[in-house]
């Protein structure tokens, strides 16, 4: 049944389950881009401090005025060099733009009788490139560096002048890279002189603009460009001048147009939309180039723990749902201590989805953002520079942290920290984070390693262990919001500071758990993936519940919870007897006493949507992948579908939860590793353990048997054979993404897989 439970609509079988507080106008009315945000907010701070960098151990910081500046420079010049690579293509086309006479076709004599492709993709720009001629494609750019301001900087140029940006990681390796570039048609690609070499061979580049102050770059059939002299307003194309005697700034740095001749925008009838004008100081007033909200932005690459990194297209309304619903949780004090003023250190990849939309909204808020200085080994340097006071971070650093905090300490010194930590337990379970005698004897020491202002933290992109959570908020003394999400759902799809689970949806997304498995809908959800990526639609979504629906309602009536006829569906007459509220706040009997029965569902609305749920606009409900479960007013991931098999005597073997379970009570072991097959009816595990075989055996067989009591453990999920491993899966080449510090169990396979066939024919 319905409950209402902090403006959540929850413990429900029947309904999505999702946010009462999401308005959809703020999104569905949405026409714009993020950079219209953005020079709103210029627009009021333009003397304020955005964005920094780290200089000589000092703190270099740019104003929101510097910061637009160096967005248009840069915009404006990749504009001119996508219209150089584009003249040039057309130059080689068999006369495809050429007239009889064989001059070029011009603006005017190609304007009537065009018309926009589906979603805005292939429709005509309405801006007159540089080359006198109607551009019928929107161009890729590449971003292939590490978090620095150049990274920003670009992104948002590429938002300025409606280009597409294709985000790569510096841990791709030069083969994905290669595949990435070439897949998408990469012309350009903005990259640090680290990563030159990656780009090296790679027939379809044409232009690179490199970051950073080494000169002299040359890579075979391609331009080379340096970032450092379009700011200064004078660009060097492999070492030479490539625009002698010229004002770069005054001529390209400012304006849309590259050509005297062409400055103006036109819309596809022919008719000026703006004049270009000539005074610089008009120029910096210019408008973002026209973009519908439904248009792709960016494609991001998937981690690649399954593989080859995939690409994933998010739209402009993607990008704007996730911003506002990490806004709007702000301005209702669902995200507290966040403000104006405050300091957030960026060293998570940027390529990542989660980054980025934090420095998206953090730039909107006034948040000061510094970029750390580029080298991992000084991280804990420039944390003591900067001060943050809001900090973001992956599972795989907590651990790094705690390991580092335990790795200083003697016998007895560690024995009284865990004594500490356990002291201070109880008041962090219960919402307090500060224990006068544990934070005087140890941890403000630890707070002071981080700065001493920390008030915030995020944790994303992979799982949280409970007790790791625990650990952080208890040595730091502040609340850990921890956020579930995917690239798919540009970032969050729930959040919360709760112990256990991920928490409730943000204000952008319903949810479901249909068969076990977790699905989404929201305008943030990408839509253009392959349909074995989604549910068809509501309807397809709501036949899977049927079943599981019943039986809930015998459980229920078996339990004594509900009474019979009080609770889903009465089969008799088809009636919805369900609990709940609908989006006016009306309860659903309400409803139907004031609604005609028009042969359709009662649960549906008008729009396919469910009870409450048609505010969405999308109607794909997308496939997470994940399995997961509702308790106690929180979504709990349990593990990914993809990772699950069945023994050979049918039994569902979920690693993860295996895992989980061990983990939550070892002593002996930091990790274990649970593999298995289709062909055997028994698991195995790879254990990280610094004690002796039959040390840990005796463990794992200790806790097998508690477990099996409680009811949490089935015989066939204790491994029969152990194998141990003395170094920790981070330190192992292959087994951990190091751009976002998952777990790859592929690669832990690989790497280990003649130990596990050993234990599997051992039987």
């Amino acid at each position: 049944m319905c409950v209402i439970q902090n403006l959540t609509v929850h413990n429900c079988t029947t309904h999505s389950i999702h946010n009462l507080q999401y308005n959809i106008k703020e999104t569905a009315e949405y026409e714009k881009s993020y950079i219209h945000l953005f020079l709103d907010e210029v627009d009021s701070r333009r003397e304020c401090d955005a964005l920094g960098i780290i200089e000589d151990g000092k703190i270099v910081y740019y104003t929101y005025g510097e910061i637009e500046r160096m967005i248009r420079k840069m915009g404006m010049f990749i504009e001119h060099v996508c219209d150089d690579i584009e003249r040039e293509s057309d130059s080689n086309e068999d006369d495809e733009n050429v007239t009889a006479n064989g001059s070029d076709s011009t603006i005017n004599d190609r304007l009537n009788g065009m018309k926009g492709g589906k979603n805005g993709e292939d429709r005509i720009c309405e801006h007159e490139c540089s080359t006198g001629r109607l551009s019928k494609k929107r161009s890729y750019v590449g971003i292939f560096i590490n978090n620095c301001i150049e990274w920003t900087i670009t992104d948002l140029s590429l938002i300025l002048t409606n280009k597409i940006s294709t985000t790569i990681y510096a841990t791709f390796g030069k083969d994905n890279v290669r595949g990435i570039i070439e897949q998408g048609n990469v012309k350009v690609v903005v990259a640090g002189v680290k990563e030159i070499e990656m780009l090296r061979g790679i027939e379809c580049l044409k232009v690179v603009i490199v970051v950073g102050k080494e000169r002299g770059i040359e890579i075979e059939g391609v331009k080379v460009y340096y970032y450092d002299d379009v700011m200064n307003g004078i660009h060097k194309h492999s070492g030479r001048e490539d625009i002698a005697g010229t004002d770069y700034a005054h001529k390209y740095g400012m304006g849309y147009s590259t050509r005297n001749y062409a400055h103006k925008c036109v819309n596809e009838k022919g008719s000026v939309i703006c004049a270009e004008p000539h005074d610089e100081t008009q120029r910096l007033k210019r408008p973002p180039l026209p973009a519908s909200a439904d248009e792709i932005t960016t494609i991001i690459y998937s981690s690649g723990t399954t593989g080859t990194p995939k690409p994933i297209p998010l739209s402009h309304r993607n990008i704007y749902t996730s911003i506002f619903a990490l806004k709007y949780g702000r301005s209702t004090n669902k995200f507290v201590g966040i403000n104006a003023g405050d300091h957030h250190l960026s060293f998570l990849p940027l390529a990542h989805v989660m980054e980025r939309l934090l420095i998206y909204c953090f730039l909107l808020i006034n948040v000061k953002v510094v970029f750390y200085s580029g080298d991992r080994k000084k991280l804990m340097d420039d944390i003591r520079l900067v001060r943050p006071t809001i900090f973001c971070g992956a599972p795989r650093l907590w651990e790094v942290v705690r390991d580092g905090i335990y790795s200083k300490l003697g016998v007895i010194s560690r024995l009284l920290f865990k004594f500490l930590l356990f002291v201070k337990r109880t008041n962090v379970l219960n919402g307090v984070y500060t224990h006068d005698i544990a934070d005087f004897l140890a941890f403000n020491r630890v707070k002071h390693m981080f700065g001493g202002r920390v008030r915030l933290l995020f944790s994303g992109s992979a799982f949280l262990d409970k007790d790791l959570k625990i650990f952080m908020e208890s040595v730091l003394g502040v609340p850990m919001y921890e956020a579930y999400g995917l690239t798919e759902t540009t970032g969050g799809v729930t959040t919360s500071t709760d112990k256990s689970g991920v928490g409730w949806p943000l204000f952008s997304d319903e949810i479901r758990i249909v068969d076990g498995e977790l699905v989404v809908k929201g305008d943030n959800v990408c839509t253009r993936l392959d349909d074995e990526n989604y549910y068809g639609d509501d309807d397809d979504v709501w036949k899977g519940w049927i079943e599981q629906e019943q039986k809930a309602y015998e459980k229920n009536v078996r339990d004594g919870r509900v009474n019979i006829g009080e609770y889903g569906k009465n089969e008799a007459d088809g009636e919805d007897n369900t609990c709940g509220v609908g989006d006016d706040g009306r309860s659903n009997s309400d409803e139907k006493s004031n609604t005609k029965d028009d042969g359709k569902d009662k649960m549906h609305d008008d729009k396919g949507g469910v009870s409450g749920a048609g505010l969405f606009r999308s109607t794909k409900w997308f496939r997470t992948g994940d399995n997961a479960v509702v308790v106690d007013g929180n979504v709990h991931i349990i593990s990914r579908l993809k990772n699950n098999f069945k023994t050979i005597q049918g039994e569902y073997i979920v690693p993860e939860r295996i895992e989980k379970v061990f983990k939550s009570m070892c002593t002996t072991f930091t990790d274990i590793f649970i593999a298995g097959d289709t062909k055997h009816s028994f698991v195995v595990a790879l254990v990280v353990s610094e004690y002796t075989p039959e040390e840990v055996q005796d463990e794992i067989q200790k806790i097998a048997r508690l477990k099996k009591k409680e009811g949490n453990l089935f015989g066939f999920e204790v491994p029969r054979h152990v194998h141990l491993v003395r170094s920790k899966f981070c330190d192992i080449e292959g087994c951990i993404t190091v751009s976002t510090g998952k777990l790859c169990r592929k690669g832990v396979e690989r790497a280990f897989r003649k130990e596990i066939e050993e234990m599997m024919t051992r039987g």
